[in-house]
């Protein structure tokens, strides 16, 4: 729930931007959220109605986020972790480049 009510104010503050691709009868089948600063847009999510993913609408969703972040002032995004391989997949066909953001070591 606080994820939806955070989404729902950086679209009402004008920080956030949703993108949604829907089928010709007017069916959402992908949407992408992105949030955004004077530095850079940072990938939310994105989400794809199974049945339409061999479509590639999650990309084409995905690639007019990036082109309206390279036609606003933020240049850069950042599309949030690589955290596991369909994700990480779909993230770098972008040519997302991975960094370590941080890293934990526990000692006993």
């Amino acid at each position: 729930m606080l994820a939806l009510n955070f989404s729902k104010i950086a679209m009402e503050k004008g920080f956030g931007r949703l993108m949604i691709c829907r089928s010709k009868e007017g069916k959402p089948v992908s949407t992408s959220l992105v949030f955004f600063d004077k530095i850079r847009e940072y990938y939310h999510f994105g989400a794809t109605n199974l049945e339409y993913r061999s479509y590639g609408v999650g990309s084409f969703v995905m690639f007019h986020q990036l082109k309206r972040c390279f036609n606003d002032v933020p240049n850069e995004v950042d599309v949030i972790g690589i955290n596991f391989p369909q994700c990480g997949d779909f993230k770098t066909i972008f040519n997302a480049e991975s960094k370590m953001f941080f890293s934990i070591s526990y000692n006993i």
